[in-house]
């Protein structure tokens, strides 16, 4: 993990990153006495080898259909930061865009690396990416204030099956989080609402429970919708 944040010269705010990377490649990694990797072992055949970037690496992302525009850059330049945990996608970080915000987030297969280019080396020329150092200081800004408890609001769109795009900012994990929260009134009243709403609508027949039977466990899910506008419902 240390590696990669080195060689890249990339923040240490993507520990999480270069960790998650490290051990998708040390499982590809065949033991030196049996010859096989984790991955062989678990799945009973040999990793695809060829799927694998150099991490920290110069991307060249397509935009997806809805961003795109007839004038003007087609492509957003990206920081090649992992691989998607569901898919066979690849995960980047914005670093400059006309359509995408720069602290983004992506999921996409649909780009073009360029494993010899390290756009955070301080080494890097402004021919290859421009206001660098800012970009960089910004995601870290953003990071730092999302630990401070920051009111900025996580939002998902999707423009496919293959490209994701998310802002560095989750919702609670589970009640007791939503209502420990800076947010915590504002939670309390949406779970008041939908309560009040399956009450309304007998969504529930409240019935004793049959003798040796056990009751079905249940658990809030708490996420933040949003209206057209981008504002949370």
């Amino acid at each position: 993990m240390n590696a990669l944040l080195v060689s890249s010269s990339a923040p240490n705010n993507l520990w999480g990153e270069a960790l998650l990377t490290t051990c998708f490649l040390q499982n590809r990694i065949a033991h030196k006495k049996t010859g096989l990797s984790p991955y062989e072992l678990s799945k009973g055949y040999k990793p695809n080898l060829k799927y694998l970037r150099v991490w920290g690496c110069l991307a060249k992302v397509m935009l997806p259909d809805t961003k795109k525009r007839k004038m003007g850059s087609k492509t957003s330049n990206c920081l090649f930061i992992g691989y998607a945990e569901h898919s066979a996608a690849y995960r980047f970080l914005v670093l400059k865009s006309d359509m995408i915000k720069c602290d983004t987030i992506m999921e996409t297969k649909n780009a073009k690396f360029f494993e010899d280019i390290f756009p955070l080396r301080s080494s890097a020329s402004s021919n290859t990416i421009s206001n660098l150092e800012q970009l960089v200081e910004t995601y870290s800004e953003s990071t730092s204030k999302n630990l401070r408890r920051s009111k900025r609001h996580r939002t998902q769109k999707s423009f496919g099956d293959d490209f994701y795009t998310y802002l560095i900012k989750d919702d609670p994990l589970n009640f007791s989080k939503a209502i420990s929260s800076s947010d915590a009134n504002l939670w309390e009243q949406a779970i008041r609402i939908e309560i009040d709403s399956i009450k309304k609508n007998n969504t529930w027949t409240l019935v004793d429970l049959p003798k040796g039977e056990n009751p079905i466990g249940c658990k809030w899910i708490v996420k933040r919708k949003y209206n057209p506008n981008g504002f949370i419902d």
